[in-house]
């Protein structure tokens, strides 16, 4: 709240990145924009269309709502790196059968077969991501555990 009042904004939707450091919380960005997945991943659980309401306020529209939205499940958006040390994607293995997996919705490949790869890159250099939705935290165990021995990126 503290730094959308020292940049002037008043209304609308923040990327606001913190760093926890060793004498407390520390805010390292602030954004005029919605963070990545974060529409996806609320509409998929709330039915509430995020960007639809950033937009409306922008224009100088007022929202109201009656109540907090009811989370019908978990989404989640997974991005799955490459071994620190990997230089190039050599293959990908298993993400066939994690499409297969009932509450996977979307795999989306970034980092193919003969492409570099640098954890230097951070989010950005992944490999590959998935979208989905979960009915409870076990379930979203399940499918970060499936993720990690489904999957295996092969490279040098």
């Amino acid at each position: 709240s503290q730094a959308a009042a020292a940049i002037g904004v008043r209304l609308g939707c923040l990327h606001t990145e913190i760093k926890l450091t060793p004498s407390g919380p520390v805010v390292i960005e602030v954004n005029g924009r919605i963070g990545g997945g974060v529409p996806e991943m609320l509409e998929a659980a709330t039915g509430i269309r995020l960007l639809s309401w950033a937009m409306r306020l922008s224009l100088g529209e007022s929202i109201a709502v009656d109540e907090l939205p009811h989370c019908n499940c978990l989404a989640y958006l997974f991005y799955v790196q490459a071994p620190a040390a990997m230089r190039r994607v050599v293959a990908v293995e298993g993400l066939d059968e994690l499409r297969d997996v009932p509450g996977v919705d979307a795999i989306v490949l970034n980092r193919g077969p003969g492409q570099a790869v640098d954890w230097r890159e951070g989010n950005h250099g992944h490999v590959f991501s998935v979208f989905g939705t979960a009915a409870d935290h076990d379930e979203l165990r399940k499918v970060n555990d499936l993720i990690t021995n489904l999957v295996h990126i092969d490279g040098e």
